[in-house]
């Protein structure tokens, strides 16, 4: 709440649920779980845990220092992207959806600099009534689609590495955030683990920047 985002985000947040009611859950791996920011010693963290995990936080223990709950089931979702995105692409292809593969060199405008749809590199030009640019850390070089008369807003974004680990043996429903007090490195890590027990763990260092 409180950033230009907010109301996107609630929408999206709804969004999923529908999509998880209509695709099935399970297929897209969806579910309410809990988060909570952690704070961690690293010194601590290589010492014998406590004999009790700290009150609200599922997993952690070993150089906990503290913790802050950011949200509960009413609030916090999770789903696999991939499988999302092929059981939303297998619905969409069965109902007459074609995949075009190339790379967009021009946003075709009309008179009024509205998007009418886009020139590809082998000259294809594929109209549209709507244009959406969802191309990652890339998506800055859209700008180079529109001519210099049109604004677009920058592209900001933090350095990330992530690596899949697997853990068959438990499931657990609580992502973790946490804020180490970094003798080691300024690096925080992100953990989300999935209804199938693997964990995905995302870390991320430096500030957030202007991508290009």
């Amino acid at each position: 709440d409180g950033t230009p985002l907010k109301h996107l985000q609630r929408t999206g947040f709804d969004l999923h649920q529908e999509l998880a009611d209509h695709l099935g859950p399970a297929r897209i791996d969806y579910r309410r779980l809990t988060c909570a920011a952690v704070s961690v010693d690293e010194v601590r963290a290589v010492q014998k845990p406590p004999s009790k995990k700290m009150q609200d936080v599922e997993w952690v223990d070993r150089g906990v220092t503290g913790s802050v709950p950011l949200g509960d089931e009413g609030t916090i979702a999770q789903v696999h992207p991939r499988k999302l995105c092929a059981a939303m692409w297998e619905f969409s292809s069965g109902r007459g959806s074609a995949l075009r593969i190339g790379r967009v060199v021009r946003a075709v405008l009309d008179g009024t600099e509205a998007v009418t749809g886009v020139e590809l590199d082998d000259g294809t030009v594929l109209e549209a009534e709507r244009l959406v640019m969802a191309c990652s850390p890339w998506t800055e070089e859209a700008r180079l689609w529109f001519p210099l008369s049109i604004h677009l807003s920058w592209i900001t974004g933090v350095k990330c590495h992530s690596i899949l680990v697997p853990h068959p043996d438990c499931v657990l429903t609580q992502a973790v955030f946490f804020e180490s007090s970094r003798p080691l490195g300024d690096v925080d890590l992100e953990i989300y683990p999935r209804p199938d027990g693997d964990c995905y763990v995302n870390g991320f260092e430096g500030e957030e920047g202007r991508i290009t």
